[in-house]
């Protein structure tokens, strides 16, 4: 281990030493508290509070062990309703380097913040390791040590169940050093193979792109991206990405030229022209409102179709990225900015859902009628009953 992380695993084990001692005083001041509140029959909580100045929701949330009291008003009027007014000393000593993001798990009783503090010194000691990589040794309990790393305090209070808190502490003590170093070797392989296969590919377009530049170009991405990718420095999704980009662009440069726009005839296998050809042919239609790719009773035509892998990836990988975007966008904080971002592509996503229908459904044409009805519904105006 080297001198820093040595230096740092010394002062994440004072940290532990200071949440533990904060952690007590939490539980000598909240029981006395309970007491407090219990003698003083007829009067509500608010009412013992409000003369120093506080609300009662306040302290109601550290006598449920939602909050932490460190230091402030409402430390102060605790300690007065306590009649301890000289705890203010123990609190700022106890306070005096500690970290608040660690602070926050004085709420937490001992064996949760002793196994909080063990698996945070395994991210100590593998620093340079990402963190999925390392929570995927603790199989369904992966998603908290994600949270030990991002200090998520409301997820680690499952540590205090004692089944939780033994199954990570079993993989803890069962060799995990050793396992995390047999991923991280095995993930660089993966990644070696990746970049291999990049190269490899890259290397067939040398007679039309004949540097790393022009290829980045007709990729569409940075000349450094490409470089990263081929020295194994980007991740093994990213590296992937780019393969199937690559793998895109060959497959559009080596079809021939697109025919006369008329139905292909039956039993014909594959598609004969470029991506862009067929999704016009058979893509679907435009909506009267201007959604393209909208397939109708009218639009929807049956065709034989064995579709290649490389089509079957490249669609793949598109939902995904549709999906990506979808989710991003659900995730905006602010309810206005996310109803209005909602309503400007409304009818893209019904859309999208009318297109998964068909797609899903054993019998596609047999939907396209309603969907039509629906589209005329939704041409109606306001007030109009949406699909959810």
């Amino acid at each position: 281990m080297s001198t820093d992380s040595q230096s740092l695993l010394a002062a994440t084990r004072e940290q532990h030493r200071k949440v533990l001692e904060l952690a007590t005083l939490q539980v000598m001041v909240r029981e006395t508290l309970e007491g407090v509140v219990a003698k003083a029959e007829g009067q509500s909580l608010d009412s013992l509070t409000r003369p120093h100045g506080i609300n009662g929701v306040e302290v109601q949330s550290f006598l449920d062990r939602k909050r932490v009291i460190m230091s402030g008003r409402v430390l102060a009027c605790v300690l007065a309703l306590v009649e301890c007014p000289s705890m203010d000393s123990d609190f700022a000593g106890v306070m005096q380097g500690l970290n608040p993001r660690y602070a926050r798990l004085a709420r937490l009783n001992k064996p949760a913040i002793d196994t909080v503090f063990r698996l945070r010194e395994l991210q100590v000691r593998f620093p340079d390791v990402d963190t999925r990589s390392v929570a995927s040794v603790f199989g369904d309990h992966a998603n908290l040590y994600v949270s030990v790393v991002n200090a998520g305090t409301d997820a680690l209070t499952a540590f205090e169940d004692p089944s939780t808190r033994e199954a990570v502490l079993a993989v803890l003590d069962d060799g995990v050093d050793e396992r995390i170093r047999a991923l991280v070797a095995e993930k660089a392989e993966r990644i070696q193979a990746a970049s291999s296969e990049l190269r490899g590919l890259l290397d067939t377009l040398l007679d039309r792109y004949p540097t790393r530049k022009d290829q980045a170009e007709a990729l569409g991405v940075k000349r450094p991206h490409v470089q990263k990718a081929l020295g194994g420095q980007l991740s093994i999704d990213v590296i992937r990405r780019l393969i199937e980009a690559v793998r895109e662009l060959m497959a559009s440069e080596s079809a021939p030229s697109p025919p006369a726009p008329t139905p292909p005839p039956r039993g014909e296998r594959g598609f004969a022209a470029t991506l862009s050809a067929v999704l016009e042919r058979h893509g679907g239609a435009t909506s009267a409102e201007g959604v393209t790719f909208t397939l109708g009773e009218d639009s929807f035509v049956e065709i034989d179709l064995d579709p290649t892998e490389d089509l079957i990836a490249l669609v793949q990988r598109h939902i995904e990225h549709t999906r990506g975007l979808l989710n991003l966008l659900a995730q905006i904080r602010d309810d206005a900015t996310r109803h209005k971002v909602r309503e400007r592509i409304a009818r893209q996503v019904e859309e999208l859902g009318l297109t998964i229908r068909l797609f899903s459904d054993i019998h596609p044409n047999r939907l396209t009628r309603l969907h039509d009805d629906q589209r005329r519904a939704w041409a109606a105006g306001p007030g109009t009953k949406r699909p959810r």
